[in-house]
């Protein structure tokens, strides 16, 4: 399962997408982003994959293709964002292991 996350047009919010062939699947609005698809799943002992389907199956949603999405980043243009932010990764740094 390859997941993306979609900035969508006029910078007003991050989607969840997950790709299927050459296409993207874009999860309904109000899915949130990555870290909120990861915590839903914890929260609710799922796998990431069966709460993907749910989400996905959960109303009408956006089908882009990849190539359409796979361009510059443009403020009136939806665009794959960046996979990871920051904060992600300071959180998953946060956990007090040594990496070792």
């Amino acid at each position: 399962m390859r997941l993306v996350q979609i900035a969508m047009p006029g910078g007003r919010s991050i989607r969840i997408g997950r790709v299927q062939g050459d296409e993207v699947l874009v999860f309904p609005e109000g899915a949130g982003d990555m870290v909120a698809l990861v915590q839903a799943a914890s929260e609710r002992n799922l796998p990431l994959d069966v709460l993907v389907e749910e989400w996905l199956a959960a109303g009408e949603r956006t089908v882009f293709s990849l190539a359409e999405l796979d361009v510059a980043p443009h403020p009136a243009l939806p665009h794959l964002a960046v996979p990871i932010h920051a904060l992600e990764v300071l959180c998953a740094g946060s956990c007090g292991c040594d990496g070792g």
